[in-house]
């Protein structure tokens, strides 16, 4: 589940790690050489990745180690249980 809300109607907010508000759509500031780094890496649903946020705007994205495969839902399903299961 993304901490990252995407909205117009309310101001660009960083308050990582509980919540991120960004606005729903990049800007023409929102070029490499103006994002930058949010936390550490995360992993969900087996996806390594980190939140990258433009430092003009606020606009916020997740940026992937991986390519995105599709993976079904229960293999989804399994790796959490996995997780929950190391948790314990």
């Amino acid at each position: 589940m993304s901490i990252v809300e995407y909205t117009d109607t309310k101001a660009a907010r960083l308050q990582y790690p509980r919540r991120i508000v960004s606005p729903r759509a990049p800007s023409p500031c929102c070029v490499e050489e103006n994002r930058e780094r949010i936390g550490g890496m995360e992993v969900e649903d087996g996806e390594t990745f980190y939140y990258k946020r433009c430092r003009v705007c606020g606009h916020t994205v997740r940026f992937f180690f991986t390519p995105r495969t599709k993976a079904t839902r229960l293999e989804i399903e399994l790796l959490r249980e996995r997780t929950r299961a190391t948790l314990h």
